[in-house]
């Protein structure tokens, strides 16, 4: 029982991640992204 008891908090926990991640990838994009946002904006400095 305690077995099944750390599996299923185990899953629940990583779910919980998973939802968050995707969350955040939604709101602030994924590292390409923001690396090439960050390109940009820099290119757009020096000019």
């Amino acid at each position: 029982n305690l077995l099944l008891t750390f599996c299923q908090m185990g899953s629940f926990l990583l779910k919980k991640q998973i939802d968050s991640l995707r969350e955040k990838f939604i709101r602030e994009g994924g590292f390409r992204e923001n690396l090439f946002k960050k390109r940009i904006d820099f290119r757009q400095k020096i000019r």
